[in-house]
């Protein structure tokens, strides 16, 4: 798991899969209290050469994986793709 903001887990279970769906929803709650420019210090603290991590980094739509805003934020800048979860103001 990445180093990340403590977490309580609404569930018993502490398995991988659980605890990133736990951490995913404490990291959206935080963001969503944050303005733009707090949010994208507060991800660049946590910006990683680390692989995505599903349900933190990005989820799977049948084939097709969609970053998260947390992943977003993180690279720091709008790429523009028109990703659906893009944080960052349009052009």
């Amino acid at each position: 798991m990445p180093r990340i903001m403590p977490v309580e887990p609404t569930t018993s279970c502490r398995c991988p899969n659980c605890l990133a769906k736990a951490i995913a929803t404490a990291i959206e709650r935080k963001l969503n209290r944050l303005s733009h420019s707090e949010a994208l210090r507060l991800a660049a603290r946590e910006a990683t050469n680390a692989p995505p991590v599903e349900h933190i980094d990005y989820v799977m739509e049948g084939p097709a994986m969609v970053f998260t805003r947390w992943f977003l934020l993180k690279r720091g800048f709008c790429c523009g793709s028109n990703c659906r979860n893009c944080p960052f103001p349009s052009a």
